[in-house]
Formats: C-alpha cells, structure tokens, sequence
C-alpha cells in the first residue's frame, strides 16, 4: 500500500464511502417505530437482511460486473449500527495484527473471524439476543471467503505487506 499521505487519503474516502452504504441502509431501519405485538423478530430480521444486502451488493457489485470489495469497511458500518463497542474492538484488534504483521488482509480476517467473540465480551447479562451473535458468525466467515486468495499467499509468505514511516527508515539504514 504505498502512495504516502494522498494514498492515505484515497483510503479513508474509499473507506468512508463503503462504511457509509450500510449507515445509509441500516439507520432508517433503526429508526422505524417498534413493532407489533407477536412480531418482536421483525425489526432483527429486517437488520439480518439489509445488513447482508449491503455487503453482498457492495461485493458483488451488478455495476462492477459482480465484483466488488472485500465488505470489511460495509461490515464496519453494519456494526456501527449495530453495536459501536463491537466495531471498536474489532477495529483496535485489526489495527494491532496490521502492525504486528504489516498484512492488511490478515488484520481484516482476524478482526472478522473475532467479530462473535467480541459480542461475547460485552457486558450483557442474560439479555443476550444470540441472533446477533449467529449474525456475526456469518459475517466473519464471509469475511474470511472473500479474502480466501488473500489467505493462500499468506499461507505461502507471498502476501504483500504495507510499509509504516518508521519501516521505511530502517529499511534505508541497511
């Protein structure tokens, strides 16, 4: 990843805009006044079915000849709508594998594939909805498959890694 500060830029946009399509689904779903009674499921299974939407259109874009992205960044905002806290720990998780590995693709399949165990972490009590929990299996195994090329050339050392301002130094050093 290289391009400096404009490649910076352009990442944030980019990422800004894919997290932003699930902001733009998802919010006015939130928003809807509760449901009738004996239809408690509806409003959790109209969040399953727009938040699985925004990612599978997002990746298998009709625009882009059906492809697209990976759905981390739309994952990011489905999970901003549904639980910050769980965005931010996965994002804090991501960010440490990024530095440790300097892998872009490794950081976002462990932050997906860690997505149900952080709802874990959180302090619900028994009032836990285990929907969400299932919800976010599914996201992060999609998560996982779309980065399934990615993981080959991890697996093989071939996986290319993104260079931080302090790499760059000690790499001119030697």
């Amino acid at each position: 990843m290289g391009g400096g500060k404009k490649g910076l830029a352009l990442f944030l946009w980019v990422y800004l805009l894919d997290l932003s399509k699930a902001l733009a689904v998802l919010v006015p779903l939130k928003l809807l006044p509760g449901p009738p009674p004996g239809m408690d499921w509806v409003p959790g299974a109209l969040f399953f079915l727009g938040g699985v939407s925004v990612i599978a259109g997002h990746c298998y874009s009709p625009w882009l000849r059906f492809q697209g992205g990976k759905g981390v960044a739309t994952t990011c905002g489905v999970l901003l709508v549904l639980d910050w806290r769980i965005l931010l720990l996965g994002l804090v998780l991501f960010f440490l594998v990024l530095l440790l590995s300097r892998m872009v693709s490794l950081g976002s399949i462990t932050m997906g594939l860690s997505l149900p165990f952080l709802w874990l972490l959180l302090p619900e009590g028994g009032g836990r909805n285990w929907g969400e929990f299932l919800f976010l299996a599914v996201l992060g195994l999609f998560i996982l498959y779309r980065h399934r090329s990615n993981l080959g050339r991890i697996l093989q050392g071939k996986e290319r890694k993104v260079s931080f301002p302090w790499t760059k130094k000690e790499a001119e050093s030697r």
